[in-house]
């Protein structure tokens, strides 16, 4: 069985949506992410940016922004007039179009004579502004005004970029559907123009007049493409269809499985049409046979009876048809009486049956209907003991009497009469109902009680265990503590004395552990302390010095590790002890002492 795979991870971030759209787009019609951003990039420039330069520079060269910015600002006053309504309103815009642009114009002087911008010189700090001859504040003001005209021009060429790439496009659709109409490239080679591009008039194309483009190039058809005068509706299609073919994407599960459906539902007319049946031979053969008795014979009376086939074939065989030719053409036919009062028959007794299967199935649904109605007594709800005298329903609680009878239903009531007239007549009967129910339940208020005490001693056993089990841990930490301060009491006293003692091994050491200091009992006297290397954990070492997570004593935790290291060091014992050490046992000393050195710096640096 095939594994579906596993699916892709997408990156996460601020522009994760832009990404994995781009990535989408470059995997669904196979060119590289590169490719499509500099293609992108390179039509832009062609058909946005150029134009909108171009644009700007040809209105600033013929003083279109200047002459906009000098309409606007000769044209306003502003001395304040009576005037209202719409001129009015034309007249304060104006007014403040021509303020907006004068502050405009100072700050833009400010900053050009601070920083040298815009045509200005820069003036040092402190310089007073120096005004040349013939220059005053008509001059500033011309300034002044080819800035604001710049930024006119900027906006005309924005709107003329924009204006005129929409004109252009309608204009040449419009063009091409009046003028060439509706031709296509059907009888055009796709081969052509996947290797050249046309040059000279349009609507030609000879394989002898073609720049030769490298095939596969993406680059060059739309750069040639661009490039090419004014091609006619004709030849944009069939050039379109050979560089830009028509994409064709991978379908989904989904998509395969409908496009599966519906080609299964185009064939199944077809073999309909045909006779391809998923029948048998004989009822094929038998079709095939009344097609041909309908051909032959077009005037032969098709009798059926007032059933369908469906019914024909529940109610088993049929009668014979008649034998006889009815021909309406003849004057001379004489119909069968027999036969027909015989079908008037069949008709009468098959009108019969539907009317008695109707009443079946109204009775039926009838039935049904009431059943959903049925009702049971609670007290029948419910199963009877092995003692007939003893019955047990829902109504048996003492509180059911007690209860306030114009709150209960007419079922209810009835039942509360039912059980009161019964325990009025049936007193002994009643009584011993209570006195067993009063036995069953101090019994089990007696079996409660004994539970209950039995768990209250367990957990008295159980903290009376945890009590002597933290007692006998205490006894085996301070056991081996005290024999820990011993051995090394001595181990140092021995130092001190010039005669050494005999030669120790690995598990003399006083190794800061419990496994080092075990307590031995009387069974165990002749067996050893068994420490290896693998026990100088640091775990085992804060268990043992730092109890609970605090040394023992008015000592701190600094002072207790320092003590220990120095006691560890790795220098001063290799000098003062490991020469009383034996020789195959020094090199497993020597990693026991690292192991406790390193131990003792990961609990100091804590």
């Amino acid at each position: 069985m095939p594994t579906s795979p596993s699916p892709q991870t997408l990156p996460n971030g601020r522009f994760a949506t832009y990404t994995n759209a781009l990535k989408a787009l470059s995997k669904r019609t196979g060119t590289p992410l590169p490719s499509l951003v500099v293609s992108f990039g390179l039509l832009h420039e062609l058909t946005a940016i150029v134009p909108l330069v171009g644009v700007f520079y040809a209105s600033r060269s013929l003083g279109v922004g200047e002459g906009i910015v000098r309409t606007v600002i000769m044209d306003t006053e502003t001395s304040s007039g009576g005037e209202e309504g719409i001129e009015g309103a034309v007249k304060w815009g104006k007014v403040k179009v021509r303020g907006w642009v004068e502050e405009g114009d100072r700050w833009a002087e400010r900053v050009g004579r601070r920083y040298g911008f815009f045509g200005y010189e820069k003036r040092r700090p402190g310089e007073p502004v120096a005004v040349s001859e013939g220059e005053g504040e008509s001059a500033s003001g011309v300034q002044r005004h080819r800035i604001a005209g710049d930024v006119a021009n900027a906006v005309v060429a924005y709107g003329v970029t924009k204006v005129s790439f929409v004109y252009m496009l309608v204009v040449r659709v419009l063009i091409d559907e009046i003028v060439v109409g509706s031709d296509t490239c059907e009888d055009w080679s796709v081969d052509v123009f996947r290797s050249c591009v046309c040059e000279g008039r349009p609507g030609t194309c000879e394989e002898g007049t073609c720049w030769s483009v490298q095939k596969g190039s993406a680059m060059s058809d739309v750069f040639m493409y661009l490039l090419v005068g004014p091609f006619t509706q004709r030849n944009q299609r069939c050039i379109a269809n050979s560089i830009m073919p028509k994409l064709h994407f991978k379908r989904t599960p989904e998509e395969e499985e409908a496009h599966r459906i519906r080609k299964q539902e185009k064939k199944e007319p077809r073999r309909r049409k045909r006779g391809h049946y998923s029948h048998d031979n004989t009822e094929s053969e038998a079709s095939a046979s009344k097609r041909r008795r309908t051909a032959e014979d077009p005037l032969e009376p098709q009798r059926k009876w007032a059933s369908s086939d469906e019914e024909e074939e529940q109610y088993g065989p049929q009668p014979a048809s008649s034998t006889s030719q009815f021909n309406p053409t003849s004057r001379g036919h004489k119909p069968d009486q027999v036969e027909l009062k015989a079908e008037l028959d069949e008709m009468r007794f098959r009108e019969k049956m539907f009317d008695a299967f109707a009443d079946d199935e109204r009775l039926d649904s009838l039935e049904a209907r009431l059943n959903d109605y049925a009702h049971v007594p609670d007290r029948w709800r419910t199963g009877t003991s092995s003692s007939s005298k003893a019955r047990v329903n829902v109504f048996e609680d003492d509180e059911w009497l007690k209860m306030d009878p114009q709150a209960m239903d007419e079922e209810e009531y009835a039942e509360w009469i039912r059980m009161g007239m019964y325990r009025k007549t049936h007193a002994d009967e009643y009584a011993e109902q209570q006195r067993q129910k009063a036995a069953r339940a101090a019994r089990r208020a007696e079996e409660k009680k004994k539970r209950e005490e039995t768990a209250r001693l367990a957990k008295a056993a159980e903290e009376e265990r945890k009590a002597k089990k933290l007692v006998r841990d205490a006894r085996r930490w301070a056991y081996a503590r005290d024999a820990y301060h011993e051995k090394w009491k001595i181990l140092l006293d021995s130092n001190n004395s010039d005669t050494p003692d005999a030669e120790a091994g690995f598990v003399d050491i006083p190794w800061p552990v419990l496994e080092a200091h075990k307590e031995r009992s009387k069974h165990r006297s002749g067996e050893s302390v068994a420490v290896t290397v693998e026990d100088l954990t640091v775990e085992a070492i804060s268990a043992f010095l730092l109890p609970g997570g605090r040394p023992e004593g008015d000592r701190s935790k600094k002072e207790v590790l320092r003590e220990t290291f120095l006691r560890f060091h790795p220098d001063k014992f290799e000098g003062r002890f490991l020469r009383t050490v034996r020789v195959g046992e020094q090199e497993v000393v020597r990693e026991g002492i690292g192991r406790v050195v390193r131990a003792l710096n990961t609990l100091m640096a804590e």
